[in-house]
This record gives C-alpha cells, structure tokens and sequence, in this order.
C-alpha cells in the first residue's frame, strides 16, 4: 500500500488531467458503409485463402489501455502490435475476412470506419456482416482510438485522440486489402485450412473465484481453460500462417510497464514465427481471444518478464505441438448470421439454474436495465491490476446487502460511493466529482452479435468479455442449433466492446467482472439468448447486408504522442525498466563521443541486460495519422541465432523537440545464443544504419 502522501500526489495529478480532459472540445467521428456490392465470382471453384500483416506500433508517448488510472504512457516497446486478416472465399465467392489485432478492444466505431475505409479502397463487395474483427486485449497497447466515451475509461487520461484513430484504422483496413489481394493470386498449389488444439500446463487461472462458486454446482467442474488451437494456413504441405486462438488476460508483465507490448500473446509468437536470415518472421501468426473475462495469468499477484516468457514458453511449445499434429482439414460453404442488439430495458428470458441468485424474486422473463450504472469494484480493479482506488475500499464484493435497485441488482453506484470514499481521505472534493461524472458518462445503447460458419466450423463473435460460464453457456446455445459434430470457436472481443458480461450467479458477488456490467444482472443471458436466437435464423442472403450511417461523439480530445514525452525529461528508465530488467546490467552508448568500438560484450553465465543508447530523429503522427515518418520507431536486426532476441525500445528523451532522441535497446535474453559474434545492425528513423557487434562469451 503507498504512503499517503504519495496517493494524494497521484489524485492531484489524475485531478488535473480529468480537469483538463473533461472541459476540452468533443470531436466526432463520422461513419458511412454502402450497401456491399454482389460479392466477385470465385471461378477456381476451390476456397481460396490470403493472409497478410501490417504493424499497429504507433510512436511513444500515448497512454496504454486496460489498467485506468493504474496504467502508465508508452516509453517505447517491447514488442511489435500487429494486425493479422485472414480472408477467405468459398467456391461460391462468398467471403469471410478474420482479423486478428493486438489491441485492448474492437469497438463498433472502429470496426465500422475500417469496413468504411475498405469499401472506398477497392472491396465495395465487403460489409459488416463480412468480417469478424477481435482484438487480444492487451493492457499495454495505445489508448485514445476508442470511440465510446464510457470504455475510454480504461487508460490514464481517458481521451480521444484523432491521430490515433486514424492511424489504427488506416492499418487494420490495410491487412484487410493485403489479405484479399493475396487471396486473389493466381496459385499452382492452393491453399488449405486446418484446425487443431490442445491443452497448455499452469499458465491459466480464474482471478474471480469467489462469483465463479456462486453458478449451479454442474457448471463448476472446471474454473478455468488452458485449451490453445490454431487455425493454420498451408499451401500444399509447407505451413505459411496461423491464426491462435486462447482464453486468458494478456497481463503477466503487469501495470507498471510502460512500454507497448502484446504480452504473452506477442512473445509466444515471436517464438513460433521463426526467422530468416534478415531476422523477419517466416510465418504469419495473429492471436484471437475467447472468453477470458475471469481467466487470467497464474499467480495473478506476480508480474514481470521473468513470468511472461515462462509462460510464453509454454503456450508455444503447445503451439509447435499442435503444428506437428495430424489437423482436421475445415472446408465447405461459409454462412453468415448477424445482428444489431439493443441493451436497454431488453427482455431476457431467466434460466431456472439462476432463479435465486437475483434480489428479488423474477418471472419466467426478466429484462436489462434501463439506464447504465457502475459498480464500485471497476474502479478498484481486477485482481490481476489493481488500482489506488482499490486501497480505499473499492473492490471486489462492496455491494448492497439489503437493497435492490431496480434493474441493477445489489450494486452501489460507484459514483456516490467514489465521493465519500475520496473525501473520507481528505482529499479535495472537486477531485471526487470530476470522477464521477467521468464515471456517469453511459454507455452506447447498441452492439452487435455474429455468427460465421466455413462447413462445420463455427466462429462465435461476441462483443465483450464474458465469464468462462457464460462464455459455456453461450456455445451450448449456439451448438443446439448446429449439432455436436462440427467445431465451435467462441471469439471474444469482436466487433465492438460492451465490458464484462457475467451470469446472474456471478453478478451477484459484485467483483469486478460484474460491477462492469453497466446493463444489470441480465445483460450476459441478453447476449446468450440473442447469439442463440441468430443461431436459429437462417444466414444471411447476399442481398441481406445493409450498410450504416452514424456520428459517433467520441469524447473530450487530448494531444498525445511526442508532447507528453517532450514535458517529461527526467524519465528513471532503470526504475521503469524494473519489471523487465533482470540479471546485470551492460550499457553501451553507440553515440558516446570518441567511442572506441561498437563491441558489446556479454557473459551467458550472468544472464546480463543489454542497454545500447544511440540517437535518432522522433517519428510522430500528423493530423490525417500519418507517421511523419516511414518508421514510427527505429527497427533492429539480429543476422543470426536459433531464436528471436527479445528486445524492448524506449524513448529516453526528446533532446530537441520534434528532431533529436535519445533511444535505448534492450536486450533480455542473450544467453539463448550460442558463444560468438552477432552483427547488430539498428535502422535509423532517417535510413542510416548503425553497427554494432554483440559477442556472446
């Protein structure tokens, strides 16, 4: 717990940005998708596969999303985020794109200007209902993109900014192209689609064991899942690509990280992705998430690098397994199912197995709530990233044990609890009420449900995060339309986010998962039962799509980006860098005046971090989002090594503002090279090179 003094520095400084963010000018976001165009003839009369990457790594300097307040503004990275799409197209020329993105969430608005974007840029044919788009939910990826202004809750600053989003979407609309121009190609040997899983050992575990014991004793067997598949890519025998796919919270290293990373997820890959000669990945790899919304890192307490590639280690040797398995081949016609889905006052039909884990006694129908209210554990935090709010009383199971609010459950509003909380610290009042209305700012009323079919194969998109129960629940819905037979992904996350989504059981407990239900006790079940009733309809005809014109108001516009590094010179890297430094430390100045070599020597023995500092210009984004330079980053390469170093980049400093940086490369992990010399070549942001060389003792 920090001293006091501390805290109310952190309240003076998260008083000031809140001031600043919540008085400043609301932009919009203006979103128009045509009605698709028939979909183009497929005449090879085969499916025909493309898969393509671009890298989503904006510059330094943007807040990170997931941990609120607890969060910290990007430094640099650790490693790359990327967009992954996999496009597909059966022999009817009916198409299916699934895109893979290493971000915190997809939300609506997002996911609509890059159909908008796509459809202007040369797939007219594209809609919605087309694409299937997740996010892994990294808590180390750029904040600032998410046009709702509740979610953006979810980073220290919660603002909105334009260069960033037109960045992201700009990117992510860009592998959606890349993957249907690959699709296009002419080939001699085609391509296939496989599907294989298996499970992973002591990486997964529930943070929420407390609302999990809550559900019916038959839907307790199992609190957790360490099930990993793939979605692999070949063109004949030889594997060119994979989409994985996992139920967990990418959050082993932990809050007080400041640099972009994808986590577990990322490091897996990095792993399995294998390396040329010029240290570029030889195949493409995007994870997908599931129904992670209580699954979480083991040990959720400890944090750190030294987790995080144990537990990388483990999921891609699963990974390498499954490759080398006998894989079911997923071929046949794809189908569409998909749907607009209210959230206010909806009725929701109650499970018998829940009848009394409510307040007050239901009929055989209940319904959402009518407006959106937190709960007080969101701000505390889950257990695997909690907040200074959770340390003065704001966690989980803070509910009303007596009460009911109409439509809400046992919840207490977070708002009013949030006041007298601040104030019995003594802390000014003003502070209390700007997180309160920031608190108070609801939710849209709308979402989206998606079901896409490829024969047997079934892709489950929701909108969120559910619990592992309800996530169960939501498949056996869908899977009593469809059979037993085929196989079934649930894909959390997709296409837009709508928070945590708990069963009654689970709501009841207010832990954090349920207090970020802004709909009330029902709202998971209103996601249940609407996939369950899609399931039930037929897919949807061509003809069917429709396009959407809306104005989204995204919230209070901040700068970000070069400006917040630029105010902040006297970055401690060695303190920042302390979840990701182990071993002794070996720095080395590349631009040191008068430096002698270029030589850095490390002993494998000492598990030793290498920190090179060298200067180059800053890359930052323009108006429209696009990198003042062709490199947001400087990029680095090792000529040789069985595996890819793990490495992290940080602005240390902007020396003069707009030109000169100072950057630092860390190495972590050179003891995985064998004894002897690595050429170490660093691309400048201005296309010069800087050579280094790294033996290895």
């Amino acid at each position: 717990m920090m001293p006091n003094v501390v805290r109310y520095s952190m309240y003076a400084t998260g008083a000031f940005l809140l001031w600043v963010l919540l008085h400043s000018c609301t932009p919009k976001i203006t979103v128009q998708t045509s009605v698709p165009a028939p979909y183009p003839p497929n005449p090879t009369g085969q499916i025909r596969i493309g898969l393509a990457q671009t890298d989503l790594t904006p510059p330094p300097g943007y807040p990170m999303m997931g941990y609120a307040i607890a969060g910290r503004f990007s430094r640099g990275m650790f490693n790359r985020l990327y967009c992954t799409s996999l496009a597909l197209q059966d022999t009817a020329g009916t198409a299916l794109i699934v895109v893979a993105t290493d971000l915190w969430g997809m939300p609506q608005g997002f996911k609509r200007r890059v159909v908008q974007m796509v459809q202007e840029a040369g797939a007219p044919w594209l809609g919605e209902e087309d694409i299937l788009m997740t996010s892994i939910h990294t808590h180390h990826g750029p904040a600032g993109y998410v046009p709702d202004k509740a979610y953006a809750l979810g980073s220290l600053g919660f603002a909105f900014n334009p260069p960033l989003f037109h960045f992201l979407t700009h990117r992510v609309a860009q592998a959606v192209l890349a993957s249907v121009n690959d699709l296009q190609q002419p080939r001699q040997t085609p391509r296939t689609l496989h599907f294989g899983s298996a499970s992973v050992a002591d990486v997964v575990t529930n943070r929420s064991i407390p609302a999990f014991l809550r559900n019916p004793r038959e839907e307790r067997t199992s609190m957790s899942d360490s099930t990993v598949a793939l979605l692999v890519v070949r063109e004949g025998s030889a594997t060119i690509g994979a989409l994985a796919h996992m139920s967990i919270h990418p959050t082993a290293i932990g809050e007080t990280g400041e640099i972009y990373s994808s986590d577990i997820f990322g490091m897996a890959r990095d792993q399995v992705s294998e390396l040329d000669s010029a240290g570029r990945p030889r195949l493409i790899f995007g994870f997908v998430n599931g129904a992670d919304g209580d699954q979480a890192p083991k040990h959720v307490n400890v944090h750190g690098l030294s987790k995080a590639q144990a537990m990388s280690r483990s999921i891609a040797a699963t990974m390498r397994q499954i490759l080398a398995s006998d894989l079911t081949r997923i071929d046949g016609p794809i189908e569409h199912y998909f749907q607009n889905v209210s959230l206010a006052a909806q009725p929701v039909p109650v499970n018998p197995v829940d009848a009394d884990c409510y307040c007050t006694p239901q009929g055989a129908v209940s319904s959402t709530a009518s407006s959106a209210l937190a709960g007080v554990a969101l701000l505390g935090g889950a257990t695997d990233g909690l907040t200074e709010f959770y340390f003065m009383g704001m966690r989980d199971g803070v509910r009303d044990e007596t009460g009911c609010i109409d439509g809400q459950g046992p919840k207490l509003d977070a708002a009013a609890f949030a006041i007298d909380s601040i104030l019995d610290y003594g802390i000014n009042g003003e502070v209390g009420n700007l997180v309160a209305n920031a608190i108070q700012t609801s939710p849209l009323e709308e979402t989206s449900v998606s079901i896409h079919r490829i024969g047997t194969f079934t892709f489950i998109g929701c909108p969120g995060e559910p619990s592992l129960t309800l996530g169960r629940r939501i498949v056996d819905s869908v899977q009593t339309r469809f059979g037993e037979s085929g196989t079934y992904l649930f894909c959390g996350l997709a296409d837009d986010y709508v928070s945590y989504m708990t069963t009654p059981c689970e709501y009841a407990e207010q832990a954090y998962e349920g207090a970020s239900m802004y709909w009330g006790p029902n709202m998971g079940m209103h996601i249940a039962s609407s996939l369950g009733q899609l399931a039930e309809r037929p897919p949807l005809r061509a003809d069917q799509r429709a396009g959407v014109s809306l104005t989204y108001t995204v919230g209070n516009e901040a700068p970000f980006g070069s400006n917040v590094i630029a105010r902040q010179r006297k970055w401690n890297a060695l303190v920042s860098m302390r979840p990701y430094v182990q071993g002794a430390l070996v720095t080395h100045h590349l631009f040191k005046p008068g430096a002698a070599s270029n030589t850095v020597t490390v002993v494998r023995g000492d598990s030793s971090v290498v920190r090179i500092q060298f200067r180059s210009d800053y890359a930052d984004l323009d108006d429209r989002g696009r990198p003042t330079f062709d490199r947001v980053v400087p990029d680095w390469a090792i000529s040789k090594g069985r595996e890819r170093l793990q490495c992290a980049l940080t602005n240390d400093e902007i020396v003069q503002h707009g030109t000169v940086v100072d950057w630092s490369l860390w190495i972590f992990n050179p003891s995985d090279l064998d004894p002897g010399s690595y050429p170490l070549t660093i691309t400048a942001l201005d296309g010069s090179t800087r050579p280094c060389t790294l033996v290895v003792r």
